[in-house]
């Protein structure tokens, strides 16, 4: 019984802290991509009250693409683990849809990349957001490389950082990535998405309206 009673209190930790997650992961990463975004654009930025200004501002919108951003993370996690597991039987058709879910993630990952930044500086549909972000997948390959290569940098020196530190008791190894690996990682995403987005959704309006401008003079 005991052991019963431990295995339902860590169920049902384990259920809050899921719904915690998926309340609070698309307000989270809102106020995030703002705050980061204005940091790369060279503007001042106060952190808090920036992080708080542009969850209120997107407060029912940036819950609702959190919600689907979790969902579609979630997809793809179970997706991938049960493909992974179809590849033991060693049928060609499971080797193939593997490779395809693998080749999805990343496809996704490197949108997200392009979709909160869009999403705090554009007012765009879901759909709108989702196709503008897989034509900067192609368009921004360039970045999307070092993006890839940065993140995966940055993961590299946290994991070494842990290796090296538990062996000698230092349990503040576990934490210390916790404090900066986040934050710099989503800095390096979208520092190398941004621009692309700048270029070509920014720039164009901003120089067509200085073109009516003249003409109109």
């Amino acid at each position: 019984p005991g052991r019963q009673k431990e295995v339902e209190w860590a169920s049902l930790n384990m259920l809050v802290l899921g719904i915690i997650v998926v309340l609070l992961w698309g307000w989270v990463h809102v106020g995030a991509t703002y705050v980061v975004r204005e940091i790369v654009r060279g503007n001042a930025s106060f952190v808090f009250s920036d992080f708080f200004h542009a969850i209120k501002t997107n407060f029912w919108s940036g819950f609702g693409i959190g919600v689907f951003d979790i969902g579609i993370i979630g997809i793809l996690c179970f997706d991938f683990l049960f493909f992974r597991a179809q590849t033991q039987s060693g049928t060609f058709i499971s080797g193939i849809l593997y490779g395809v879910i693998c080749i999805l993630i990343v496809l996704y990952l490197i949108m997200r990349a392009y979709i909160y930044p869009m999403f705090v500086t554009f007012s765009l549909s879901l759909k709108k957001l989702l196709k503008n972000a897989l034509i900067f997948t192609t368009l921004g390959i360039k970045r999307n490389v070092m993006m890839i290569l940065g993140v995966a940098l940055l993961t590299f020196i946290n994991v070494a950082i842990v290796v090296f530190l538990l062996p000698l008791g230092i349990a503040g190894g576990l934490v210390l990535p916790f404090i900066h690996y986040f934050a710099f990682c989503w800095f390096t995403v979208v520092y190398c998405s941004f621009p692309v987005i700048q270029k070509y959704m920014i720039d164009p309006y901003v120089n067509k309206q200085e073109n009516d401008s003249t003409e109109a003079e």
